[in-house]
Parts: structure tokens; sequence; C-alpha cells
């Protein structure tokens, strides 16, 4: 036993950094996938993924509701179990493709794994469909090792998997970063290049993006042109920005392998910066590069990016794949440091800072999910104590509702406190207040957006009182003493007969 937890320790991180999902219910567009369990109604989920052109999530959908119907767990536990296994999967990937590609040892290799797996942006996970999210980049990983294996049925099950993962568009660019990364370490090690590789995998590639441009492309008047790469709305303001938002997730760490170098150049002033950056080693960096690029590069093209401090919202997910070059980059870059002084092991406690100011952001994230989560819990058991409006239009007069609930969120809110799906709920001023004629005439659609028993007769008023902002909420202590604060002023109906 001691052993088993010696040789996979990175393993221990993911309770840590994934046990929080067990206690924040489904949030952001997720609030779907419960209401489609609780009903045991599919249809909305369906309509989602097939709109949206990823039609091949919804078979891990089947797959737990089908688990939920066999047996007493309910999707909410399978939800968490699930995105935390997966999580734990992709970042043993992340140890094997350092381990088989930068040669890395199994102590960096585990490293490695302990970064990925607390990552920052992981909070965002507490949305069931992010999971799936990172399942596809989980593949894209265990395809590519497949891929190069020697083995002839494991290439071909490699190919496979590796399509499956085109799911999410991003790996089109990504699969390419990894192949492409994986052959300048060849090359710069003075090995043989897989140039035959390189250029399966760009055919396979190029070749799946044009299929799914024809056949599974967003449709709808939702998803119509989703995330298209559109050249005129570019700018050099926005994609500088958006590069240094990526930028930002190494920049707020190098503090720690700069100190790190200094502590060392200390005690041995003979070592110089520059055995650094050895033919091998710049070989190493521009590798890494390669497959930071690869991550980024179809989020630049959409004008999306994030930044290490995205806490309270989703946009974390577009950095998913920079949890990769990340997990990489510095394991690569203390072990060249160790390599510099001649020692064989990084220093326990420069590790254990990484790690915690990792766990630190990645706390702060949960905090915001948590105030969220308590603010939903609460202002349902709050909207109880009040007459049920009758079906129509609600508009939540606020200031400080914690998360920035979008509408179909907080209609879901209603939909636990009275049991009805028949409000469209706004909080926010750039909401509409009303939903859209077309939104009304698909029953996809009013599913997905909990508008089954909904009436455009009645609008509706409520008003808060005894808000708090985000710092009072820290301040006063608002994940304790919640039932103070965000109470119902009022609520008055207007209904046209």
């Amino acid at each position: 036993m001691s052993k088993l937890i010696k040789d996979n320790y990175f393993a221990i991180f993911a309770i840590i950094s994934g046990f929080p999902l067990f206690f924040i219910p489904n949030v952001w567009d997720a609030v779907m996938f419960d209401y489609a369990f609780k009903t045991e109604n599919l249809l909305g989920v369906e309509h989602f993924y097939k709109e949206i052109g990823s039609p091949f999530q919804l078979f891990f959908i089947y797959i737990i509701f089908f688990i939920q119907k066999i047996t007493f767990l309910s999707h909410e536990f399978l939800f968490d179990f699930f995105t935390i296994l997966i999580l734990i999967l992709f970042s043993f990937e992340i140890k094997k493709y350092s381990e088989n590609v930068f040669g890395f040892d199994k102590l960096t290799s585990n490293f490695c794994a302990i970064i990925a797996i607390t990552f920052p942006t992981w909070h965002t996970l507490v949305a069931f469909n992010l999971g799936l999210y990172l399942t596809c980049y989980y593949l894209a990983l265990l395809g590519y090792r497949f891929f190069v294996s020697k083995n002839l049925i494991i290439k071909i099950i490699g190919i496979i998997v590796i399509l499956l993962s085109f799911s999410q568009k991003s790996n089109f660019a990504f699969i390419i970063g990894l192949c492409l990364a994986h052959n300048l370490r060849l090359f710069f090690n003075d090995q043989i290049i897989r140039k035959y590789s390189l250029l399966l995998i760009i055919l396979l590639s190029f070749s799946s993006y044009l299929i799914d441009s024809i056949f599974f492309a967003p449709y709808g008047i939702i998803f119509d042109e989703y995330n298209k790469v559109k050249f005129e709305n570019l700018n050099l303001t926005e994609t500088i920005k958006n590069i240094y938002n990526y930028l930002t997730f190494f920049i707020y760490y190098l503090w720690v392998p700069i100190f790190y170098y200094l502590i060392l150049k200390f005690k041995n002033d003979k070592i110089i910066i520059k055995n650094l950056f050895k033919r091998k080693n710049i070989g190493d960096y521009i590798a890494v590069g390669v497959l930071f690029g690869a991550s980024i590069l179809p989020y630049i093209l959409v004008n999306k990016s994030s930044d290490v401090h995205f806490f309270s919202d989703y946009d974390g997910r577009h950095s998913y794949l920079v949890a990769i070059s990340f997990s990489l980059f510095f394991p690569l870059l203390l072990k060249q440091i160790n390599d510099s002084f001649n020692i064989k092991k990084v220093s326990l406690f420069f590790v254990s800072i990484f790690i915690l100011q990792n766990l630190l952001i990645l706390g702060v994230g949960y905090y915001t999910k948590v105030e969220s989560a308590i603010f939903r819990y609460d202002f349902a058991q709050k909207l109880k104590e009040i007459k049920m409006p009758e079906a129509g239009n609600v508009k939540i007069v606020n200031k400080h509702i914690p998360g920035s609930l979008r509408h179909y969120e907080i209609s879901y809110i209603f939909y636990k406190a009275y049991g009805k799906a028949a409000w469209w709920v706004t909080s926010r001023t750039d909401q509409n207040e009303r939903p859209p004629e077309w939104m009304l005439k698909r029953d996809g659609y009013k599913i997905l957006y909990f508008l089954k028993d909904y009436s455009a007769k009645c609008n509706t008023v409520i008003k808060l009182t005894n808000e708090i902002d985000k710092y009072q909420r820290i301040s006063k202590l608002y994940i304790i003493n919640y039932k103070d604060y965000f109470k119902i002023e009022s609520s008055k109906s207007t209904c046209v007969k």
C-alpha cells in the first residue's frame, strides 16, 4: 500500500482539488442537465448537443442516465464522480506524455501530474458539461499515446480515439501541436523524427475539420456560426490582450524557479545562467511553446481567452489545454536548473510552494462557486416563503447577486422552489425581459430553458434587500450568515386577462 501511495501520490491531490465538486451543485449550462435528469427527459440536452455540433458527448450522458436508472446513485454524485475520474486520467496522460516525449523520470513526471491536477481553473468543473470538455482533451492525449505505439492495432485504436476527441473543436489544432512538439523534441535531441506520423496527424486533423464543418457544424438560431473564425473581427489589440491573459498562467509563477535559481546561485556562484539554454534545453522550451501555441490558437482566433485570476465565471474553460504546457514547463525548468548545478532532486520545499500557490488560486475559485451555490439554495428557500408568482416573466431587482447568474440559471432556482418550469427570470440589466418567440415555438428550446409551463400573461417584479457586495460577503462571513442577506423585500405581479 505504501508503495502504491508513493508511486501515485499525485492521485491524492485529485481528491484534494476535486473533492469540493461533491458539495457544489451543478451550475451554469449544467443546470439544464440537472433538470433533464430530474424530469427524466433528455430532449433539451439532446437538442443542445446536436445544435452545438458535438453529438458524441451525448454518449456519456446516456451512460450516466442508464446507471442512474439501474442504481440508487443520484445523477449529481455520478456527474461529480465522472468529472473527478476524468481529471485523474487527464493528469495521468500528461504524466505519460512527459515520460514518453520529454524523458522525465518518475519523480519529475509525478510532479507534472500534481501540477496538472491542481491547475487553477478546475473550479469551473462544477458545471458537468465542462467535465465533458475535459473528457475530449483527455481522449486527445490518450489517442496520441496509442497512435505513436509500434503495435498496429493499438495505433488504429489511437486514430479512432483521436477522431472521437474532435467533438471538442479545439483538438483539431491541439493534436497537431502534440505531434509537432514530439518531433521537435526528437530533432533537437538528434533522434529520428517521425515525419510520416506528423503528416498523417495533419491529414487526419484537416480532413476531419472539413467533414466536421460540413456535417457537424453548429446550427439553429442560438448556435449558428458558434465559435466560427471571422478574421474581420480580429484586431491586434485584442489578440495581444488575449495572449497576455494566457501568459499570466506562467508569469505569476515564474518567481518560484527564479527564487530557486538565485538560492542555488548564492551557494555556487560558478554556475552561470546560460547553462540553462543549451541546444537540447532550447529544444525542450520550443516544444513546450508549440504545445502552448496549439492550445490557445483556436481561442485566439475566436477572440476568447482566460487568465489565472478568472475566478467567478466559467471563462476558465478556455484554458483547459494550457494545463498541459503549464504542467510541463515548470518541472522542465526546475529540472534544468538542477542539472546546471549537478543536483539530482528538486527541493521539496520549492515544489510544495508551487503546489500551494496552485491550490490557493484554485481555492479562491472554489470559494466563489460556494458563495453562488449558497445563494441559489437560500434564494430557493426564501421563494418558498412567498406566494408563488403567476407563470410568466419575472424581474429580480438587485445589485450584487453572487455569481452574476444567467437567466436560465435563476429560472432554474424558481423550478427548484416551486416544481414548475413556468418562468423566464432575469436578474441583470443586459438580459431580455421576456423569451423570444422562436424559443417558445420548439419543444427542445422550451425544455432546455425551463419554459415548459410558461405563459406570457403575467409580469412579476421581485426586489431584494440587505444586499452585500463581493468584499462584504467575505468580511461578513456570508457563507455562514447567508440567511441574513439577499432577502425578498417585495413581490408584485401584473397580469393581462
